[in-house]
């Protein structure tokens, strides 16, 4: 299941570029 550990990585990016914000 390496699928579902890239889909939580890109949301924690999209995340923290929000955040960032």
């Amino acid at each position: 299941m390496s699928h579902h550990r890239g889909h939580r990585h890109r949301l924690i990016s999209l995340l923290k570029i929000s955040g960032g914000k």
